[in-house]
Order: structure tokens, then C-alpha cells, then sequence
């Protein structure tokens, strides 16, 4: 598949992938923001005519990266003013919701679409001001400190590649065994 390609040419990461058929119950769920315009019933019978693919995708700024390769809802003006992009390529022109692709406006509604194809899908809350600092202060600062302080004390020749190694063996997040336990599979 092209889009897929392009995807992952763009450095996106496709954490879920699902092939689905929508009835127009679920389109009308969907798209509920669009209700009431003249259009709605068309898009409704198109999105529900045929099976689609839906991912959730995962890159820095995700959101915006997406809408920058996507390019404008508008099938025309994509190719008038964004040729390279995605809805200018493989939308149909002429009709606005046959456009290839769909993109969310922002996180927040992309948290939502993707609790709507993947309800058990965990989109991670993003720390904000005071709760990010906490947790620095809580779960990174004390395990970084004693990793720079053993570096300082031992000097190595590699001091970044040394601290390196030390966090992967004293990762907080992963439960340390006794040296003298062996695992032995049953």
C-alpha cells in the first residue's frame, strides 16, 4: 500500500492497524460534528460503502505532521497548492470527503477517534507543568543522580557510554534478580 510507504517514509510508527467495514450507525457516531450539513448523508453512505484501514499512528507532534502530509481536506486545493501530498495524490477530485485520508484536528480529538476504532487501546497522558516536574523530581532525578555520582567517583575513559550502561542495569522500572538465582525453565 502507497500511503502505508509514505507512512513510514515520513518516520511515523503504526502502533495499531485494523480492517473494518463501518455501517452508517458508526460513520454517524463518527462524524457526529458534521451533522446537519447538506453533505452529511453522502459522506455517511460513502464511508459506510466500503471497508477502510484505520491506524494509530505514533511520531513527535504526530498531530500536525500528519495534517502537513496530508495537505487540505479539499481534494482541488490539495493538488492546486500541495502537490506532494497525500489527498493530492490519491483523492478524488471534486468530491471533498473522498479525499484519501482522514486526520485528526488535534490531540485531543485524536485520543478520541482512536478510543473509538480501538477501545482498548492506552493513549498516555502527556505531564503537564507542575505533574511533569513532580515526576522528575519523584521517578528520574534520584536514580540519574546516583548514576552521575558513581560516574564522577569511578571516572571511566567513556563517561556518557559508561552512564549509559549503568541506567540500562539499574532501570528502576524492571525488577532486579539476586545474583545467585538462576531461572530455569519448566
Amino acid at each position: 500500500m502507497e500511503i502505508e510507504r509514505r507512512i513510514y517514509t515520513e518516520g511515523f510508527e503504526i502502533c495499531q492497524r485494523r480492517w473494518l467495514q463501518l455501517t452508517p450507525e458508526q460513520v454517524s457516531q463518527f462524524y457526529n460534528d458534521h451533522f446537519g450539513e447538506l453533505s452529511f448523508p453522502h459522506l455517511v453512505a460513502y464511508m459506510s460503502s466500503g471497508p477502510i484501514i484505520v491506524f494509530v499512528l505514533a511520531k513527535l507532534n504526530a498531530v500536525e505532521e500528519w495534517k502537513r502530509i496530508i495537505g487540505p481536506a479539499t481534494v482541488t486545493e490539495a493538488r492546486l497548492y500541495f502537490p506532494d501530498s497525500i489527498r493530492a495524490r490519491y483523492g478524488r477530485k471534486g468530491d471533498s470527503f473522498k479525499n484519501a485520508v482522514h486526520g485528526s484536528c488535534n490531540r485531543e480529538q485524536a485520543e478520541k477517534e482512536i478510543h473509538f476504532f480501538f477501545p482498548e487501546f492506552i493513549t498516555e497522558p502527556l505531564l503537564k507543568n507542575e505533574m511533569a516536574e513532580d515526576f522528575l523530581w519523584e521517578n528520574i532525578n534520584p536514580i540519574l543522580a546516583e548514576g552521575l555520582t558513581l560516574c564522577c567517583k569511578q571516572r571511566p575513559a567513556d563517561p556518557v557510554l559508561w552512564l549509559a550502561h549503568w541506567l540500562i542495569l539499574n532501570n528502576p522500572n524492571k525488577p532486579k534478580l539476586p545474583k545467585n538465582l538462576a531461572l530455569i525453565p519448566t
